[in-house]
């Protein structure tokens, strides 16, 4: 298996399931539907696998290895989302923006 779809996998078995499962997310999902959004696009995953990896080389339990690499995630995909807004763009990797789909002011 390539490097690059390993992290995908890490990514949609074991970090998206935790970000989707934290309180804060579920008890206020309507406003983290962009963030959501963006993490559902194709990419690398590359951020927080690197978290697994790291983890594995200091010999760490997966467990206390998620949030760093949910919060990974999360910074990142906020990043992109203004990134966005600022460079006006409406499209990412052939897929419409998470403010051109959801608004400026809702996706901020």
């Amino acid at each position: 298996m390539k490097t690059i779809e390993k992290f995908q996998m890490i990514f949609e078995q074991k970090i998206m399931p935790y970000i989707l499962g934290l309180d804060f997310i579920n008890n206020n999902r309507e406003y983290y539907e962009p963030v959501i959004y963006t993490l559902e696009k194709p990419s690398n995953k590359f951020r927080s696998a690197t978290c697994f990896a790291a983890a594995e080389i200091c010999d760490i339990v997966e467990k206390d290895v998620l949030p760093i690499a949910a919060v990974s995630e999360l910074i990142h995909s906020s990043i992109i989302i203004q990134d966005d807004i600022a460079d006006n763009n409406q499209t990412r990797r052939k897929n419409q923006t998470a403010w051109e789909k959801f608004g400026a002011c809702y996706s901020l």
